[in-house]
């Protein structure tokens, strides 16, 4: 079952963090859940954590691979899949690029004034990246946005700058755009989560 929360679940306290609704972190989230479902198969994630993991996990062989997703949307989030584990960051959050201690200065206001006053995306956008590949060390980038749409020639100029701009100790990461909607990624975890749901009843079963 993927439950899909508008703010970023505390999963320590079990509670919703939201500076919109502070009334929410009263809430015992997966507490309530498990009673009416009475099973541990549960999800409950921000919704671009949600489609960031359906779209990590739709990639082959991903639980080899160390993947970041970055979402840019009403909220800025990098959800990193290293090798089947998802990285949490401080506070047991999922990602964010806040809690990255990398970049305590990176917040969506700032983003989104950058974008506003150049008229350019790729340059805010490459700092992320440069973030993310200094925090998770990634070989493979997936940038989702429903905000911003890149051409081809514009993630490879993004790559290329990238590649350029730092020291690798290993191989850069290959930076690429999801063009899927957030229906179709949601649709990707949630076949996930009943498929391992109906394992679980077949095991039983045999």
């Amino acid at each position: 079952i993927g439950v899909s929360i508008a703010g970023i679940y505390d999963s320590e306290n079990d509670c919703i963090r939201s500076s919109m609704m502070p009334e929410l972190s009263s809430i015992k989230l997966m507490q309530n859940i498990s009673k009416i479902f009475k099973h541990d198969n549960i999800v409950i994630e921000n919704s671009s954590c949600l489609c960031a993991a359906g779209v990590i996990e739709a990639q082959e062989g991903y639980k080899e691979r160390t993947i970041s997703c970055l979402s840019v949307s009403d909220c800025i989030e990098c959800t990193t899949c290293d090798k089947g584990y998802y990285i949490k960051g401080n506070g047991n959050l999922a990602g964010r690029l806040g809690d990255i201690p990398y970049s305590p200065s990176v917040t969506y206001a700032n983003f989104m004034r950058i974008t506003a006053e150049a008229d350019y995306v790729e340059d805010p956008v490459l700092d992320l990246l440069k973030i993310i590949s200094a925090a998770y060390s990634p070989d493979t980038i997936y940038i989702c946005s429903s905000k911003f749409t890149f051409n081809p020639p514009a993630v490879k100029r993004l790559e290329a700058s990238l590649h350029s701009g730092m020291l690798w100790p290993a191989t850069p990461p290959a930076v690429k755009f999801i063009h899927s909607t957030e229906l179709e990624s949601m649709n990707a975890i949630i076949s996930r989560i009943i498929g391992n749901w109906l394992d679980k009843i077949l095991e039983r079963s045999e």
